[in-house]
């Protein structure tokens, strides 16, 4: 019986644990289902501005959601480049978020929105995050991972998935401009070097592998939890 996998990206802006720490601290609780190819997420975020400018909106990046319609630049850049099977595909078979809420540390619920590009959300904090200070951000939401031939990332029909783009990041503050691009298929994800715990629940049978360091894994009920 062959075993199944799943590759997780996480790319180089990870900072290792007994290095530096990252501009931002990133919590993930994940669980994949398998039948619908969706990835359940909890996630907090704690956004600590490095910047000397008080920031009263934050962007970030949910490239995850570039895959959700035919109109988005994702794919806009697939027509460019004459692939048209995602223009045809069913609905179904692409990716998209559903964002549940965006909350901050005491799960008081936060106004959020998506603009023209909606693989980019707005986010308005309660309060003004000052130079030096730090903010937390609490994510529920779910991730219809896409179907692997249009950029070889999502799940695969031997029932291998490759995670890319799965998990809602903060964007750049350059100090003067967000650096808030959408997915157009290039390679070119940006974020703030951040420091990550990540924590997957996959069916026991599915290996895993990863460019972060696993720091424990268990088994109950048919089902591997990996962190």
């Amino acid at each position: 019986m062959r075993l199944a996998v799943i590759f997780v990206w996480v790319f180089f802006v990870l900072v290792g644990v007994n290095q530096v720490h990252g501009q931002h601290d990133i919590i993930i609780s994940a669980e994949l289902d398998t039948k619908e190819h969706i990835l359940q997420i909890k996630q907090q975020i704690t956004y600590n501005n490095t910047s000397s400018k008080t920031l009263d909106t934050i962007y970030f990046l949910d490239w995850a959601n570039s895959f959700s319609s035919k109109t988005t630049p994702l794919a806009e850049r697939f027509t460019y480049n004459f692939q048209s099977n995602f223009h045809f595909e069913k609905d179904e078979r692409r990716g998209r978020t559903l964002l549940h809420s965006i909350s901050d540390n005491k799960y008081s619920t936060l106004n959020w929105q998506r603009g023209d590009e909606v693989d980019i959300i707005k986010v308005i904090p309660d309060q003004p995050i000052a130079p030096g200070e730090s903010y937390i951000f609490n994510l529920v939401y779910e991730v219809k991972l896409p179907n692997g031939r249009f950029t070889r990332f999502g799940h695969h029909r031997n029932g291998d998935y490759n995670f890319r783009y799965w998990f809602i990041a903060p964007a750049v503050f350059d100090g003067n401009y967000w650096q808030a691009y959408s997915n157009k298929n290039l390679d070119d994800f940006y974020m703030p070097p951040s420091s990550f715990t990540i924590s997957l629940k996959t069916p026991e049978a599915y290996q895993l592998f990863s460019d972060l360091n696993t720091m424990d894994e268990s088994i109950a009920n048919g089902f591997k939890t990996t962190t």
